[in-house]
């Protein structure tokens, strides 16, 4: 299966998993497609539905969407991965491996809230019942996220950790 097979096969699996989740869920994961996906390809991110080393064989799974970007002899990636549970929240984890096999890890992280955090879930709290998750709630998570995301990029280009990027080891041996 090549990337274009096995990215239309994502597309089909993901648009079930949003038929089948909770309304807030789907109308959070709604506005990742709308918001998030679009910022990320700005910059040159392309979304695969695959491994992002070009192996076919690892299809992604419905609820995560992944971007990845060649930089030079690295290979930047980044995952948006949805709560197994189909509660209305994500984490945003970061990736820097080399392009050359084995791919070696250079840096990794997580979007987080706090610069004392290791990772984070954007969304519903843990403590929160979902009916009293709003879409009012899920439009402030994307806006913060937005307002965040270029630490993303930065990390990723530069490997300058930002307030908002969880994991102070940023080199793996």
């Amino acid at each position: 299966m090549d990337q274009v097979k096995a990215m239309n096969s994502y597309k089909k699996r993901h648009k079930r998993w949003q038929d089948r989740i909770p309304v807030q869920t789907r109308y959070l994961s709604q506005l990742v497609d709308t918001k998030l996906i679009p910022y990320f390809e700005q910059n040159g991110f392309k979304q695969v539905g695959a491994s992002a080393y070009g192996d076919t064989e690892y299809l992604i799974e419905a609820k995560d969407i992944c971007f990845s970007k060649i930089n030079g002899e690295e290979i930047n990636k980044i995952r948006v991965a949805f709560n197994k549970y189909d509660k209305p929240c994500f984490q945003i984890t970061i990736y820097s491996n080399s392009l050359i096999p084995p791919h070696k890890s250079i840096s990794h992280g997580a979007l987080v809230r706090k610069k004392n955090q290791y990772v984070y879930f954007w969304g519903k709290p843990w403590w929160l019942p979902r009916v009293f998750w709003l879409k009012m709630m899920s439009d402030e998570t994307i806006k913060k996220i937005l307002l965040i995301a270029p630490q993303i990029l930065k990390f990723l280009d530069d490997g300058e950790v930002g307030f908002n990027i969880g994991d102070r080891k940023n080199v793996i041996e």
